[in-house]
Order: structure tokens, then C-alpha cells, then sequence
């Protein structure tokens, strides 16, 4: 599983690229769900980001030093970071080259022009992804994608879960001609995403999108603790906020909680490459590091993958989990507690 982190600016833009993050996710928390940031504060974190000379955009140099395109809807997924390496490792590392997204902010269905208008805005500024909020019911829902699935971005639909999911609406987010698909609340303080669906919910929702052989993310308050469930459900990516920020989602990052999650999540890496058979080969390939979990039927909680987790994992896991919620000076004794249990 990849993890997406949402930033608000430069600052924070840099300590998700520090930790080692796969996504870096530009949106405002204080102005909703998925609210947008200014154009010309999106503009400034990519030309950052960009300039950083890890997070080069979509050129990317092959095993054999040749120059590879990742461009295209589906191709812009294809994944470069090495999920098990350490966030202090990635730092100095050159090919860590984070996908960024940004969201076009939160705008009713019904504002189909504005809708488009500010995709194409928000793709102009040079975005890997563009990640639009589609209502998880409903004929204008449907009416929506059909309308995005027209524009030459690489287009994310965000499928806004709290008033549940509608197979119809699924389905027409699970197209080729979409990059990827997510699952995400409106409503962060009403329980997270995992609360609101519950599991088997979210079962469904990944095997139909895996079915459909798309990339399917999840997001919605989700915390350190839903680890364990989320590796059993499969996602391909996860994103997150209110976790990684000192105080409420609308606070700022902090980096000891940041750097906890991604250790936490990096031990949960696949050693090998896994995929569904349906995927293409560019969406396959976003998937070589880390695949969906295969289950033997919807609706029930899926084992957990094959990573490797040695003696003391769990144990490590559950004490990142506490740390988490400690101050920054506690957190960082709980994680060598941590490692020490590994040993």
C-alpha cells in the first residue's frame, strides 16, 4: 500500500518529500473535504517540489538510464518509490519521485462548467493528478464522470462516500479513462471512512474497482490504528491527514507523526510484485511494488498480505500506533521502544 499525504504549502510539501510519502496531495483542510488551494500557491509548490530535483515531474530515467514518459491518464500512476526504504534514506535519495495531485476543491455536481473550468485550471499548473469530489450517488453523479472522462487530465475521481456508494456511480468512476479511483467523507469529524462503510463495504468497493482494473485509493480520517484493516482490504494507496498533523486535520504537519506513519507503513511492504491480470501495463506497473490483496470473495475481510514481518512486527506496529498520539519528544522514545522490539 502507497501513502498519500494532503499539504496546504511549500513547507509542508517538503516534509512530506523528507518522509518519503509516494503522493503528495495539494488541498486547503480548512476550506472543506477537498478544498482547493489558490492556483498560484499550486504553481509555487510544484515549481518547488519540481526544482528539489526529486520530484522531476514525468520524466523519469529507466534501469538503463534512458529517458521514460509516464504521461497519459493511466501511465501517470506508474509508481517510483521504494515503499521500504526509510523516510531519512529517501531523503538524500535522488529517484524517490513522488506522483503530486492537487484537488480542484469542493464544488456541488450541479456546477458542471465550473467543475471543468477549474480542472483544466488545476492541470495547467502542472499536477501529476487532478482529484475531483463525484457524489457516491445519484444520476449527476453519473452525469459528472461522463463530463470529466472528456478532458485530456489525468483525472482522479474522488467518490464522497457519506451517503454510501452506488454501484452505477462505481462503475462509471472505473473507467480507463480515469487514472485511478477513491473513496473519501465529507464529513471528517463523523468517523472515518473505515466507520462509515465499514469493511465489508469497502470490500466491495475495491474488488469491483480491481475487477474493473483500476487503482483504487482510500481516504477519510483514516489513523495509524486502521493499518491492520487497511492491509486487509487491499487498497493500492491510502491518504491521510488528521494523522499526521499536530492537533486537527486543519493544523500543521508534524514531522515525527509523519515519519511514524510511513515507517509503519513501509513495514508492510510487499518483496514482490503483485497486480491483478486485468490491469494494463501502465496501471500494472504502478502496482509492481505493492499490489491489491486477492481475496476469495467480496464482502469479507481479506487475510493480510504476504510482506515479511519478522519477529516483533506487530508488536512494533501497535507501539508506532501509541506513538502517534504522543507529543513530538514522547513519540520519538516510543519509536525506539519500537524499533527495539524488532531486534
Amino acid at each position: 500500500m502507497r501513502m498519500l499525504v494532503s499539504v496546504r504549502d511549500v513547507a509542508e510539501a517538503r516534509e512530506a518529500l523528507r518522509a518519503g510519502v509516494d503522493f503528495i496531495d495539494l488541498k486547503e483542510p480548512s476550506a472543506g473535504a477537498l478544498g482547493g488551494l489558490a492556483l498560484p500557491v499550486i504553481r509555487e509548490v510544484v515549481a518547488a517540489l519540481r526544482a528539489d530535483g526529486r520530484a522531476e515531474g514525468l520524466a523519469r530515467r529507466d534501469p538503463e538510464g534512458r529517458e521514460e514518459c509516464a504521461g497519459g491518464r493511466a501511465g501517470a500512476l506508474v509508481g517510483h518509490a521504494d515503499t521500504g526504504v526509510s523516510g531519512a534514506a529517501q531523503a538524500g535519495a535522488k529517484a524517490h519521485a513522488p506522483m503530486i495531485s492537487a484537488t480542484i476543491g469542493d464544488l456541488p455536481p450541479e456546477a458542471l462548467e465550473r467543475i471543468l473550468e477549474r480542472a483544466r485550471e488545476v492541470g495547467a499548473c502542472g499536477v501529476d493528478l487532478v482529484k475531483v469530489g463525484v457524489p457516491g450517488r445519484g444520476e449527476a453523479a453519473c452525469a459528472l464522470l461522463a463530463a470529466l472522462a472528456t478532458l485530456p487530465l489525468a483525472i482522479v475521481p474522488v467518490l464522497i462516500a457519506d451517503d454510501g456508494l452506488d454501484g452505477a456511480v462505481i462503475d462509471a468512476a472505473c473507467t480507463p479513462a480515469f487514472a485511478a479511483v477513491m473513496a473519501d467523507t465529507q464529513a471528517k469529524r463523523a468517523g472515518s471512512l473505515l466507520e462509515l462503510l465499514g469493511a465489508d463495504g469497502l470490500a466491495a468497493f475495491i474488488d469491483r474497482a480491481h475487477a474493473a482494473g483500476r487503482v483504487v485509493g482510500l481516504a477519510g480520517a483514516l489513523r495509524l490504528a486502521d493499518l491492520s484493516e487497511l492491509a486487509r482490504l487491499g487498497p493500492d494507496f491510502a491518504g491521510f491527514r488528521s494523522a499526521v498533523c499536530d492537533g486537527s486535520r486543519e493544523g500543521r504537519l508534524d514531522p515525527d507523526r509523519l515519519e511514524a506513519l510511513h515507517a509503519a507503513i513501509a513495514m508492510r511492504a510487499s518483496p514482490r510484485p503483485l497486480g491483478p491480470a486485468t490491469v494494463s501495463a501502465p496501471v500494472g506497473a504502478a502496482l509492481a511494488a505493492k499490489g491489491p490483496v486477492t481475496r476469495a470473495f467480496a464482502g469479507k475481510p481479506a487475510p493480510t498480505d504476504s510482506c515479511a514481518q519478522g519477529p516483533g512486527a506487530t508488536d512494533r506496529l501497535e507501539a508506532l500506533g501509541a506513538a502517534a498520539a504522543m507529543t513530538p519528544t514522547a513519540a520519538q522514545a516510543q519509536i525506539r521502544a519500537a524499533d527495539a522490539l524488532a531486534t
